[in-house]
């Protein structure tokens, strides 16, 4: 990873445009296979993501293709964001801005969803959670309306969505948005959105004043998902039951329960 930042940090971000039918299909397939480990993994192992991303990125960059570099660029925002310090914070938003750009360009509404959607998530990391919920709901918008085959890129800003919620402390729009939320996603058998969302569900519970519940499904999210190795969700699952034990007055459960994540 560190190799490849260095690599990518030298280069830079320029490019020669190129159609896809002038690039090999063999370069193409490599970019498309990045893409989908690196969107796949983002929100369970991010730091083999942020690798594979980092490559994807650079073999966009030299294959020219303009869908695939919009789609590398966007990326690549929350990954930027989500370091340290002003200038990166800063650099974050100009590529951003650079993303939109080449998707309005292109005038393909998946890249504008996506776009908006990594936009959203970075404007999270930097902590400003009410503005975070607006873009992201834009782009969920947008997926919901005018694109296919999205109900990963739909889960994740809905994620990121009760993320901010839940930062905000506003346990009331999450018990009106939470459970529909949960309901679509087991509807459609969509593990990874179930799983996110339980965790914003046992928030809910709080103000029902129903721990046992909220305990209940937070045990039954992480026995359903997968124990191979250790993902955000596991962090998550974790989190969310320290501080419901510890809001339930069970400090000595919470000590344990934090151990063992």
């Amino acid at each position: 990873l560190l190799y490849h930042r260095a690599w990518l940090s030298i280069r830079g971000l320029g490019f020669k445009s190129r159609s896809a039918e002038q690039i090999s299909a063999r370069l193409l397939s490599r970019i498309d296979i990045g893409w989908a480990a690196s969107l796949g993994m983002s929100m369970n192992d991010n730091t083999r993501a942020a690798d594979i991303q980092t490559r994807h990125l650079l073999l966009a960059l030299k294959a020219g293709e303009p869908k695939r570099i919009t789609r590398a660029l966007a990326m690549e925002v929350p990954h930027m964001a989500g370091h340290t310090g002003l200038k990166m914070k800063e650099s974050a938003a100009a590529l951003s801005h650079r993303a939109e750009e080449l998707s309005n360009q292109l005038d393909d509404p998946y890249l504008l969803a996506l776009v908006l959607g990594t936009r959203g998530v970075a404007i999270y990391l930097n902590e400003q959670w009410a503005e975070a919920i607006n873009v992201l709901e834009r782009s969920e918008q947008l997926f919901r309306q005018r694109c296919r085959a999205v109900a990963w890129e739909m889960a994740t800003v809905r994620t990121f969505q009760m993320w901010s919620l839940q930062q905000m402390g506003d346990l009331a729009a999450l018990a009106i948005r939470c459970p529909a939320a949960v309901q679509e996603a087991t509807e459609r058998g969509d593990l990874y959105a179930v799983t996110n969302l339980r965790c914003f569900t046992s928030l809910v519970n709080w103000k029902n004043e129903d721990v046992r519940s909220a305990l209940h499904e937070l045990d039954r999210a992480n026995q359903e998902w997968s124990h191979e190795s250790y993902h955000i969700q596991h962090y998550a699952f974790h989190q969310a039951r320290v501080t419901t034990l510890l809001y339930q007055g069970d400090r000595e459960a919470a000590w344990h329960s934090a151990l063992s994540g």
